[in-house]
């Protein structure tokens, strides 16, 4: 018989070794493709995966009607230095303004425009840059790369 503590452990490791599946083959998808894949999980998950594979956490807040938003979605997260980037050294997590989860996170997090991403340090809930606003594909790169250098 399995006691608690063994059972628990079996489930942990089952769960991030699921999760680490479903990332290789988004990256695998992103390199054919061309495009940013995103974690559906929870916060809490991307932050439990990113301790295992050692990437930051990159969270995008964001809201349907906000115009900035939608032009971010169609321009800058299509150029392929940024998506090479983010896939290579990230775990995306987008987070839908209207949603509960959202809402928690950004009052956690005191995001309080759209757009607005947050790089969590690998394994951690902690910010270690903010980006508030629109930016072009060339700035954001820029900026994440930075953020990786002072790591």
């Amino acid at each position: 018989m399995i006691n608690r503590t063994k059972a628990h452990n079996l489930i942990s490791n089952l769960l991030v070794g699921f999760l680490l599946l479903t990332l290789s083959l988004n990256q695998a998808k992103a390199q054919q493709g061309e495009e940013i894949h995103l974690f559906y999980g929870s916060v809490d998950s991307a932050i439990a995966l990113s301790t295992q594979t050692n990437k930051h956490i990159l969270l995008d807040f964001y809201a349907s009607w906000c115009r900035p938003c939608r032009e971010m979605e169609k321009k800058t997260f299509h150029d392929t230095a940024l998506i090479h980037l983010i896939e290579k050294n990230f775990i995306v997590v987008k987070l839908d303004a209207d949603s509960a989860e959202s809402k928690k996170f950004a009052a956690q997090y005191s995001v309080n425009e759209y757009p607005t991403l947050l790089v969590l340090k690998a394994g951690t809930n902690h910010v270690h840059l903010r980006l508030e606003g629109s930016k072009p594909a060339g700035l954001l790169v820029r900026d994440l790369k930075f953020a990786l250098d002072t790591d």
